[in-house]
């Protein structure tokens, strides 16, 4: 089992989140709160987390499935995305460079 941490469309409640609870071994382990990072939109409607020193985003950790760990990395990587680790914890954020002109939204996306 792999922890991740998921801030956008995979959180409950949004569009992509049927990637993780569609295997009942992928279990909710707490909402989280990220510190160092914000959230920009991007042109298609999709979140972004990039760094930004005095800021946070919202999210939840999952304990997940190699499988499902698996699929959201090629998902995230395949989208510029790339992984990074924070207590233990894989979440996926964009680059500085690849968010020139998308928009600031904050903590927390709502879809």
């Amino acid at each position: 089992m792999q922890k991740i941490f998921v801030y956008g469309t995979l959180k409950t409640g949004q569009f992509s989140h049927g990637i993780i609870s569609h295997d009942k071994r992928n279990k909710l382990i707490q909402n989280k709160t990220m510190i160092g990072y914000t959230l920009h939109m991007n042109p298609m409607g999709y979140p972004e987390a990039v760094r930004k020193s005095v800021s946070y985003i919202l999210g939840e950790i999952w304990n997940v499935t190699e499988t499902t760990s698996s699929y959201v990395a090629r998902l995230e990587v395949s989208s510029g995305y790339f992984p990074v680790s924070q207590d233990n914890v894989i979440f996926y954020i964009k680059s500085l460079r690849n968010i020139e002109g998308h928009k600031e939204i904050g903590s927390l996306y709502n879809g």
